[in-house]
């Protein structure tokens, strides 16, 4: 979902919610803290970075587009030395 569409979607919701909750006699005092805590989890969601490759990013990335395999890069053995002292 875009940014405009959670923003919109969310304001909808919590208007909504605390008019119904106003008008059954619900103190704000009683419910503030869930919602509070629900725009906090958005205000997340919208700034924190959703997938793995932004989170680390890795020089090594596949080509997305069809390349045949005898062009796509085969790595090597590494070798690995054991100092047996």
């Amino acid at each position: 979902m875009d940014t405009i569409t959670i923003l919109g979607i969310s304001l909808l919701f919590f208007y909504s919610l605390t008019t119904i909750l106003q008008f059954y006699g619900i103190d704000t005092s009683v419910y503030a803290i869930y919602i509070l805590f629900y725009v906090f989890l958005i205000i997340s969601r919208l700034i924190l970075p959703t997938t793995y490759v932004k989170l680390f990013p890795t020089p090594d990335v596949i080509p997305t587009q069809d390349v045949p395999s005898s062009d796509l890069p085969i790595p090597g053995p590494t070798e690995l030395t054991i100092n047996n002292t």
